[in-house]
Parts: C-alpha cells; structure tokens; sequence
C-alpha cells in the first residue's frame, strides 16, 4: 500500500472514535495538503443562490499552480497559505489578493489567468506593492477587471509600470466605469 494511504488510514482509523466528523474531514484535509495529495476540493461553502458548492477557488487554485509550473515558477506563498489554511481548513473565500513580494509580471500573468479561467467571482481588491508586474503584468490586471465586476479596488504601488502601463489602466477604467 502507498505509504501515505497507509498513514490515512491509520490516521482515520485512531480518530475517528475520538473526534467529530467535521474535525476529522478538517484534520485529513490538512494531511493530505500537507502531503501535496489534494485532487478534489473539500466540502465548500454553497453557492449564491443554490445548493450547489462553490469550488471556485479551488479551481482558481488548480489553474495557478498549473500556470506556475508551465512558467517555470514559484507559487506565491501568500496564496498558497490562503488556499491551504483558510480554504481547505475553513472553507473561506479568497477576497483580496494583497501581495508585497517580487512575483513579476510572469507571476502576475499566472495568477491573472488562473482567475479568469475559475471565471473567479469572489475577488474585490487587487493590492501588490513592488511586485515588479510591470507594463505585462498590468495588461493582464485589465484584462482581468474588463471580464469581472467584482474587483472595485486595484492598488499598484512601485510595480515598475511605465507611461504605456498607465495607459491601458487608463482605458481600462474608461471602458469599466464599475471599476471605478
């Protein structure tokens, strides 16, 4: 047997007389996190509107590190922390994505379009502080606010964006007046 469905079983067999349901799934999910086996999304939050769950950030999630892998890069940490503690634990939503680090405009590219691919409805700020996305980065950050009406705050602060950058933000906003 594979050591890791070994170490779930076992798991789920000593705690499963000693804990609740709900604690256990909480519990397992962090195990298999943490050994990078999550495949299908845990039991989410219901969507607006249905009895269906709302898997969106797990889809955004999936696409991100795909588009991370295709490009070569690293996945932010801060994004992976939201996925892996507040998502897979708690179930939360992902509302803002407020980053400081250095992802560049490849970086932004991946998580851009992994929103637009999850056609991700939850997002209300964007917020990335010398992240270096540069004049790239902003296309895509436009690209993104023109398919979405959720995002209503877009802060880029020293992000290496040039007149051309300020621009497309420029016709972006134009063209979007909810994004105001």
């Amino acid at each position: 047997m594979d050591p890791i469905k070994n170490a779930l079983a076992n798991f789920e067999a000593q705690n499963l007389a000693t804990l609740g349901t709900s604690d256990l799934e909480k519990q397992l999910a962090q195990l298999q996190a943490a050994a990078g086996k999550v495949s299908s999304p845990p039991a989410a939050a219901k969507a607006s509107g249905g009895d269906e769950e709302d898997v969106t950030f797990h889809n955004f999630f999936k696409y991100y590190k795909r588009n991370c892998q295709i490009a070569q890069i690293e996945m932010n940490k801060k994004i992976k922390s939201a996925y892996e503690n507040d998502y897979i634990v708690d179930t939360k939503m992902m509302s803002s994505i407020h980053l400081w680090d250095e992802i560049g405009w490849q970086g932004c590219r991946a998580m851009i379009d992994a929103l637009i691919q999850a056609k991700y409805p939850h997002l209300l700020s964007i917020r990335l502080w010398r992240a270096g996305v540069q004049d790239e980065g902003v296309r895509k950050v436009c690209e993104w606010l023109t398919k979405n009406n959720s995002t209503t705050i877009l802060d880029l602060l020293q992000c290496e964006i040039t007149p051309v950058g300020c621009e497309l933000i420029g016709r972006c906003i134009e063209h979007n007046p909810q994004s105001n």
